[in-house]
């Protein structure tokens, strides 16, 4: 797909799939496979070819699992190799996994009923932002394999609107890890997220180029989809350091609009419908969606679709304007407010009929169209927020120095040299949390690649989550959280072998310390009624102002049962649920989310394992 995992996963085996003299394939090969997807022929056989299979006494003691294990299946990958997987099942999604990952000491029970929730609940979400479901019968699969349907390269690989999926499964075992370590953060892998887009592009937006000009529509339609179902409407930082959903953003935002409008000469053109930018066709497209989800909240993806199955319904786009009206009018359906202002000042170029259009739908004027941020522009634009220091100590790190001390709050220039590192050590950042703007200087070189770390004195990455600069001319936002076990000063490092004399550059990078304390809109409760066995749900400590407006209901989601009660927001948000008779619920996921009419306005709450006393969970009976 468009993410590689090329670095430390590079080394990657087979995991052992089962002898056979010659791999038998059971499932008609594809018309084509284009990067990270599959489009099915009008007569592929998607139905996932699986088979019970018993193991030998010597394979089950093999087995290490002996909590929520699966059941024993044989599955045909598309390449036609057989491998031995543990099947479980949720309400949407069949996932398969293969027993290597067993043996890892972090894929405890817990982390995989969450691991398998997590990408259930995925795909509700999914369905309810496009409003459709992939084509195929039966639950959609997801096998853990190597290699994938789209080849050794791919990290994963998703049928085009049809159900399907194949991600790569690396050796050793514990190179999977990443997969399952963010659910057991209340997260779901991104690309997981990005392959069930695949799955949901029901509209052939790849076949059609329905969401552009550009050769890559299937993927902004993909991005688009992921990033609500997996940050707007999934992640809930809770302790984690990691970005909260508004940060994410704030993050996307700096790469589209604000990256696009510092580029010298840039046009939807060169940006938009072409890659010559730099910055990439499709974060160029998304950039106005980015800004209105700041601005309107979490329901702008939703609204987007709609309108563009709406206008779908009843023909397609006949010409190259005709696919750039349908993009621009939905920016406004998304935001469902007049987004001229915003297309006018990047002079993008929409038609007369469709500025008619727009203006009809929606006459009001747009306030954030007049009133003016800090920096004197109108507020559609962006705010650079994140810039924005007080009283930074200035630095200039000309020389490229790798031992360049500096305190926080700071802003230092300096320039990148091939083979080098630039490593500034961050000398009062004892527990704190940071934000990290990094801006390239327009025509003086890209330091794209270079990749930030947050390290300790030894000079290891140690605990961070780094970003990138894109391209000539753009910024990036970043944040890391150091540690309190790092007791000393830290170093913040570029790549020094992702610096070549072809991208080598001048930058600017903001640092501040940024004032954060995560929360949870609520902790979720559950009661057992020992006698009729109904459950009762309800949630405590909220937080109304982690809440966007327009809150109406509180839902309760119980693992492979979906949305089982809901309760009033106005209320005393308790919901009751009769579980089947007898039915032991002991070890189910448990949520509580708030939704308004156009879906999510919360995150959702700490995942509860029912019945268990885990690390994450607090213990529930």
């Amino acid at each position: 797909m468009r993410y590689f995992l090329g670095f430390s996963l590079a080394l990657v085996s087979w995991i052992a799939p089962l002898q056979a003299a010659e791999p038998i394939m059971l499932i008609k090969p594809p018309v084509a496979i284009e990067q990270d997807y599959i489009v099915p022929s009008p007569d592929m056989d998607l139905v996932p070819q699986i088979t019970p299979y018993q193991m030998s006494e010597a394979e089950q003691a093999a087995f290490a699992c002996t909590i929520y294990c699966g059941t024993t299946v044989e599955y045909t990958a598309w390449n036609g190799t057989r491998y031995l997987m543990q099947e479980f099942l949720g309400r949407k999604m069949r996932v398969l996994i293969p027993q290597s990952w067993f043996e890892v000491a972090s894929f405890s029970a817990d982390s995989r009923r969450r691991f398998v929730d997590a990408i259930d609940l995925n795909y509700q979400y999914a369905m309810e932002v496009s409003g459709s479901e992939p084509s195929g019968s039966g639950l959609n699969t997801i096998a853990f394999v190597y290699p994938t349907g789209c080849g050794t390269g791919a990290a994963g690989c998703g049928n085009e609107g049809s159900k399907g999926i194949e991600m790569n499964n690396y050796d050793p075992p514990r190179n999977n890890a990443h997969y399952w370590e963010a659910t057991d953060k209340d997260s779901l892998y991104d690309l997981i997220s990005h392959e069930l887009g695949h799955n949901f592009d029901t509209n052939k937006f790849s076949r059609n180029a329905n969401m552009g000009v550009n050769t890559d529509s299937a993927h902004f339609y993909v991005y688009m989809l992921g990033h609500a179902t997996t940050y707007d409407y999934s992640y809930d930082p809770g302790d984690s350091p990691a970005l909260s959903s508004r940060e994410f953003a704030d993050q996307q935002e700096s790469r589209t609009l604000y990256t696009y409008r510092g580029i010298s000469g840039a046009n939807w053109q060169a940006c938009g419908a072409n890659e010559t930018c730099g910055v990439g066709a499709n974060r160029v497209l998304a950039g106005p969606l980015y800004r209105a989800r700041q601005l309107y909240g979490r329901g702008v993806y939703k609204r987007f679709l709609s309108f563009y199955k709406t206008r779908l319904a009843s023909g397609q786009p006949a010409t190259t304007q005709d696919k750039m009206d349908l993009m621009f009018e939905a920016y406004s359906a998304a935001a469902n407010r007049n987004m001229l202002c915003l297309l006018d000042t990047l002079q993008w170029p929409i038609s007369p009929a469709a500025r008619a259009r727009v203006n009809t739908a929606y006459p009001q004027a747009n306030p954030h169209c007049t009133t003016l941020g800090s920096n004197g522009q109108p507020l559609i634009l962006g705010d650079p927020l994140y810039s924005g220091i007080s009283n930074p100590t200035l630095y200039n790190n000309a020389d490229d120095e790798e031992h360049f001390s500096v305190r926080v709050p700071a802003q230092i220039t300096g320039r990148t040299i091939a083979g080098r590192a630039s490593m500034f050590r961050v000398s009062n950042a004892r527990n704190s949390r940071f934000r990290v703007f990094h801006c390239s200087t327009a025509g003086t070189g890209t330091t794209a690649d270079v990749w930030y770390w947050p390290m300790n004195e030894s000079g290891s990455a140690y605990d961070g989550y780094p970003f990138a600069t894109p391209v000539r001319g753009a910024c990036a936002l970043g944040f890391f959280h150091q540690r309190p076990v790092n007791s000393g000063p830290f170093w913040l490092g570029s790549r020094s072998d992702f610096v070549t004399a072809s991208n080598a550059g001048s930058y600017t990078v903001s640092i501040a310390v940024e004032p954060y304390t995560p929360k949870r809109w609520a902790d979720l409760n559950v009661s057992r009624n020992p006698t009729t066995g109904v459950l009762t749900f309800s949630v405590a400590n909220v937080d109304t102002s982690l809440v966007d407006t327009g809150a109406q209901t509180v839902r309760y989601w119980v693992q492979g049962r979906g949305w089982v009660a809901n309760a009033n927001w106005s209320g005393n948000r308790v919901a009751t649920w009769q579980p089947a008779s007898n039915e032991d619920v002991s070890g189910l996921v448990m949520r509580a989310q708030v939704y308004g009419a156009e879906g999510p306005v919360s995150s959702r709450t700490k995942s509860v394992v029912y019945g268990a006393d885990d690390i994450f969970g607090n213990g529930y009976n």
